[in-house]
């Protein structure tokens, strides 16, 4: 397997207003060329601003992609060399020029010609179609911010993406990538969470409904159903499509990733980061969340080193302070946390709850009362916000189980950032503890299900039911003629090699729409799904419409305000309407 490795290129324009173009071609390329199955696409862009530090001899690849960008007036130019890894010599050099709002020929021409350095045709890479210029420089703007993941960045992400999506309304990828920021934004707790959820849910499923394919589309629901629905499920089957969508995708793994972490399946994660690693290794995420999960499984010496390699990548990173701090916390080293801590207070996530955790720990009387002092204030004053996961952590940490367990359910009720608590070290003993049971079985994690250990990727479509009792069926939806609700049941009928099979499962309709996401699934009556890959008769009028599967007898009926608009769903071949 050839790998070659991305940089961003450098802006040799007197005109600095230009720098984001450099990280976001090279970040645009490096995703176009991402789903190569028989190359390794590795990215050198960082939220760290200052990439010439990093050590690209680390890399481990054949060949370096390197570029210059000059632009003057309204054309373009970008010179891009192919560097030898082994000897640093250049063997290729290739100039492109264009009118400054043709980015987007500019990014297929690049990337048309690392696939024929690689002998490779676009046999993995879906075609895409043109976008308006406008549109597509505001996408890339985007790129670059929310390349930054920063607050600040994000906003400005947000910003151009809207604008992209507005001049565009009809580009799937612009819509999850602001389904992205948006959930981002809300998962850092900035701006009204909860609706910036509903902001990051509503792009996703736009995304999904402009293009069932993407696997952008699938991994942004996943993210928002997973940190804002808490569901489990529907996360999961989410990452199963994007999985079959391309099973070597390195966003599906880390996305998965952090599904393991929730699930408490450490190990799992922690694989699925190091194959992300691979192919991203400067990504400041990526590597604290790699430290994270060490953390969590154990490994206390291998976080700390990992988590002190993210900072030299990024020392702004709030998160891996916090995940430092927790990890000396967890391994007893009570003196470093505590020296961490008080050099950068501000950057504790669940302050004042781990100064209390911690001080705790360490018998300082004085220091728990001062920030218990903290906390109880907060909760007085609660201007806007609740304190009860800090509570929650305080008290849990103090031996006040009843304070704890009170403000842990107050947590779960609120919902806002509750994932944090299936996911945080702070809360990992009360997670061990039978008091977690009954949070377990409310948001299904008693036997939460897992892909394959090696995933295999098929033509066929496949389609997990699963009951409220973990009953599972699994069918090709090929196979699938309907399902039709009976009482608090689901019927489940089906063709195999000739022989029309059902089964009952516990789950309601709506359920199952929301747990496969799958688009060949039609509800044309308040009691009946259909499947639109199969045909059909129909007959009837609007009161009493019928649908007929082809090859069978029996009749399917069809709701009144599906009947309008039925032929626009389903394959009719025949109709003999009244």
């Amino acid at each position: 397997m050839q790998s070659i490795a991305v940089f961003p290129f450098n802006n040799v324009s007197k005109n600095k207003e230009d720098d984001y173009l450099c990280n976001a071609i090279a970040i645009e390329i490096t995703h176009l060329l991402s789903n190569l199955r028989n190359a390794k696409v590795v990215s050198t862009t960082t939220s760290f601003s200052n990439n010439e530090n990093l050590d690209s001899s680390k890399l481990n690849v054949d060949v370096f992609v390197k570029g210059a960008l000059f632009k003057i007036g309204d054309r373009i130019r970008v010179t891009v060399q192919f560097i030898n890894t082994q000897d640093n010599t250049c063997f290729l050099s290739k100039k492109f020029e264009e009118n400054s709002t043709n980015l987007f020929e500019i990014v297929d021409k690049i990337s048309d010609k690392i696939l024929g350095y690689l002998q490779l045709e676009k046999v993995n890479i879906k075609h895409r179609t043109a976008i308006d210029p406008i549109a597509y420089n505001y996408y890339l703007k985007g790129l670059h911010h929310w390349n930054l993941w920063n607050e600040n960045n994000i906003k400005q992400a947000i910003n151009f993406f809207s604008k992209s999506i507005k001049i565009e309304p009809g580009f799937a990828l612009g819509y999850a990538r602001l389904s992205d920021c948006w959930s981002l934004l809300a998962g850092i707790q900035k701006g009204d969470t909860e609706v910036n959820y509903k902001n990051a849910k509503a792009a996703a499923l736009k995304s999904i409904e402009l293009d069932k394919d993407m696997i952008e589309s699938h991994l942004s629901l996943a993210l928002v159903k997973l940190l804002s629905d808490i569901d489990i499920l529907g996360a999961f089957y989410s990452l199963k499509k994007a999985f079959s969508l391309n099973k070597e995708s390195s966003d599906a793994h880390y996305y998965y990733a952090f599904y393991l972490l929730v699930i408490g399946q450490y190990k799992k994660a922690i694989q699925n980061i190091e194959y992300v690693l691979e192919t991203d290794p400067f990504n400041v995420q990526v590597n604290s969340t790699y430290g994270y999960a060490l953390s969590l499984f154990g490994a206390y010496g291998k976080a700390e080193k990992q988590l002190k390699k993210t900072l030299t990548l990024s020392p702004n990173s709030d998160a891996t302070y916090d995940a430092l701090v927790w990890t000396y916390i967890m391994s007893n080293r009570y003196d470093e946390a505590k020296g961490l801590l008080e050099q950068n207070e501000s950057r504790i996530i669940h302050s004042p709850a781990t100064q209390i955790a911690l001080y705790q720990q360490m018998k300082l009387k004085t220091s728990v009362n001062k920030w218990s002092k903290i906390l109880t204030s907060n909760l007085n004053k609660n201007k806007g916000k609740t304190y009860y996961r800090e509570a929650s952590i305080a008290y849990l940490s103090l031996g006040e189980d009843d304070k704890g367990d009170h403000y842990f359910e107050l947590f779960y009720k609120e919902r806002i950032g509750f994932i944090m608590a299936l996911s945080h070290p702070a809360w990992k003993s009360f997670r061990n503890s039978g008091k977690f049971y009954k949070y377990k079985k409310r948001l299904n994690l008693l036997n939460p299900p897992l892909l394959p250990n090696e995933f295999t990727n098929t033509d066929e479509d496949i389609i997990i039911f699963q009951s409220s009792t973990l009953e599972k069926l699994t069918i090709n939806i090929k196979k699938l003629i309907y399902i039709e609700a009976q009482s608090i049941y689901a019927k489940i009928v089906w063709n195999e090699n000739g022989i029309t099979k059902e089964r009952l499962l516990r789950v309601s309709l709506t359920k199952i729409l929301n747990q496969t996401i799958n688009l060949n699934l039609f509800r044309c009556h308040n009691s009946y799904i259909v499947n639109t890959l199969n045909e059909y008769t129909v007959t009837g009028n609007r009161k009493s419409m019928k649908l007929t599967p082809k090859g069978y007898s029996f009749q399917i009926p069809v709701s009144r305000t599906k009947a309008s608009d039925i032929h626009q769903h389903l394959n009719i071949v025949h109709s003999s309407l009244e």
